[in-house]
């Protein structure tokens, strides 16, 4: 993140709460997983794209979903 303040954005108060972006970001995408993984967790559904999932219904001959 640039050290000033541009057209289009404030560096502060942003500067002063988030010194590694790379990180912070990281931060958001892992909790979104966790979030998505709990909830398959606990209604017993397959966690996977609608490719992985057909293939699973395929070879287990019923509906999974």
């Amino acid at each position: 993140m640039p050290e000033e303040d541009d057209n289009l954005a404030k560096v502060y108060p942003l500067s002063a709460i988030v010194h590694d972006w790379r990180e912070f970001l990281s931060w958001a995408v892992l909790e979104k997983k966790v979030k998505e993984l709990r909830s398959h967790e606990s209604n017993g559904r397959p966690l996977g794209s609608d490719r992985v999932v057909e293939k699973l219904e395929d070879e287990l001959g019923r509906a999974v979903r």
